[in-house]
């Protein structure tokens, strides 16, 4: 098997063994990637998956597999979900410099988050 992470700003990254797989998953950093001045939409784009070996591509690296191919979404078994979203609080409940009682500052955004890999079903 040949496990990858598909990240739009970063290419494709693959690993030789679940083990390493499951732990590039875990230190993902979505927020260092996608959130600058808010939450980009490609991070929705980002998946996760695994393929057999027999789509590895005529140079037979790891690395080339997903370079030659273009079959995420056919081994994607994870991708990236939103978690523990709040939602903005009303206006009356920020302060004049935008932010709530617990320091967040809100700006323009009506709701924060988080991202992590979840794994799909597939039906």
């Amino acid at each position: 098997m040949i496990y990858f992470i598909y990240d739009p700003q970063d290419s494709v990254m693959t690993y030789r063994s679940e083990a390493e797989f499951i732990q590039a998953m875990s230190d993902f950093d979505f927020m260092g990637r996608y959130c600058d001045d808010g939450w980009s939409p490609e991070v929705e784009n980002v998946i996760a998956g695994y393929a057999p070996l027999a789509w590895q591509g005529e140079s037979n690296s790891h690395a080339s597999f997903v370079e030659e191919c273009d079959y995420y979404a056919t081994y994607q078994t994870h991708t990236a979900t939103m978690f523990d979203k709040v939602d903005r609080p009303d206006d009356a409940e920020l302060d004049e410099d935008g932010q709530c009682e617990n320091g967040l500052y809100w700006g323009e955004f009506d709701h924060v988050c988080n991202y992590r890999f979840e794994k799909i079903e597939k039906g």
